[in-house]
C-alpha cells in the first residue's frame, strides 16, 4: 500500500495544528487595542449629547444573533462533512477503484488550513485594531468599562463570522465545482453551477446577519468576507487541481480517475503528480 500522499502532508498536519494553536493563544492571552474616543474615557453612560459621541457606535446591543458561534461552527464544519461523506459515497459508485480517503484527506486538511490560517489572521487582526462594534455604546452602558465582556465590543474589524464561513464555505463550494465538473465541462451545468455556488450564498447569509445584527459594519464584512475567500483558494488549490481542469474530480497525487476523461494517451500532468489508485 502507498501512502505517499499521507507523508507528504505531515508536515501540514504538524503546521495546521501549530496555528491552531497559536490561534488559541491569541484569544485566551491577549486583548483588543484601545482607542481612544472622547465620549468613552469621559464615562460609562455614552449618550448622544457627549462630547465625542459617533453615531456608527450608537445602535442597540443585540442578545440573539442570527447566527451565533454554535450554529456558524456548525456550518464552517460539520456541513462540509457531511458534503465530504456524500461525495466519497457517491464516487464509490461511479467510479471502480475510487481512493476515497486520498480524496477525503486532501479536502479535511484543505478545510482545516484554509480555516485555522484564517482563524488566526482574524484574531490577531481584531486585538491589533481594536476597531469599536457599531452596538458598542450600548453594551458598555450595560455592562461598564471594567467588564471582561467590553472587549467584545472592540473586535469590530475583520468580521470572523465573515472570514471563517467564507473560508469554509468556499472551499467546499470549490470542492463540488471539482467533483460536478460543472465548469470544465461547461455548458448543460448551469445547474450543478449554481448547487455548487449556493454554499458561497451561504456564506453571504452569514456574513450579511452581522449588519442587521448591529455587530459590525460594511467594512469588517468585507474584510472578512475577502481574507477568508483568498485563503481557501489558495489552499484549496495545494490539494486539488483548479476547477476548470478536465480531471478537477481528482485530488493532487493521483489522476487516475481522470483517464475516463482524458484517455490513456492523454496525461497532462507531470509524472510526479501521478498517483495509482491501484496500489491502494
Amino acid at each position: 500500500m502507498s501512502s505517499s500522499w499521507w507523508s507528504a502532508a505531515r508536515t501540514d498536519w504538524i503546521s495546521v495544528i501549530v496555528i491552531t494553536i497559536l490561534f488559541g493563544i491569541v484569544e485566551l492571552a491577549t486583548t483588543p487595542r484601545h482607542r481612544f474616543q472622547t465620549c468613552i474615557f469621559n464615562g460609562t453612560n455614552c449618550a448622544p449629547t457627549d462630547v465625542g459621541w459617533d453615531v456608527t457606535q450608537g445602535n442597540p446591543w443585540a442578545k440573539h444573533e442570527t447566527v451565533p458561534v454554535s450554529l456558524l461552527l456548525a456550518i464552517a464544519y460539520v456541513g462540509p462533512a457531511v458534503v465530504a461523506v456524500v461525495v466519497q459515497l457517491v464516487y464509490r459508485r461511479l467510479e471502480p477503484g475510487w481512493a476515497w480517503k486520498h480524496d477525503a484527506h486532501h479536502f479535511a486538511l484543505a478545510l482545516l488550513a484554509a480555516t485555522s490560517v484564517t482563524l488566526l489572521c482574524t484574531s490577531v487582526a481584531k486585538r491589533y485594531v481594536g476597531f469599536y462594534r457599531p452596538s458598542y455604546y450600548s453594551l458598555v452602558s450595560e455592562v461598564g468599562l471594567s467588564d471582561k465582556r467590553e472587549h467584545e465590543g472592540r473586535q469590530s474589524y475583520p468580521s470572523g463570522h465573515a472570514s471563517l464561513s467564507f473560508s469554509s464555505m468556499l472551499t467546499v463550494s470549490l470542492y463540488c465545482f471539482g467533483k460536478t465538473q460543472a465548469i470544465a465541462v461547461g455548458p448543460g451545468r448551469l445547474i450543478a453551477v449554481l448547487g455548487c455556488l449556493s454554499f458561497v450564498a451561504l456564506a453571504g447569509f452569514v456574513a450579511c446577519s452581522r449588519l442587521v445584527d448591529y455587530r459590525h459594519h460594511p467594512a469588517d464584512i468585507n474584510a472578512g468576507a475577502g481574507m477568508g475567500s483568498a485563503f481557501a483558494l489558495v489552499f484549496y488549490h495545494m490539494y486539488f487541481p483548479p476547477v476548470w481542469q478536465p480531471y478537477s474530480h481528482a485530488p493532487r497525487g493521483s489522476v487516475a480517475a481522470s483517464r475516463r476523461l482524458l484517455g490513456p494517451g492523454d496525461m497532462t500532468l507531470p509524472v510526479s503528480d501521478v498517483h495509482d489508485y491501484s496500489e491502494e
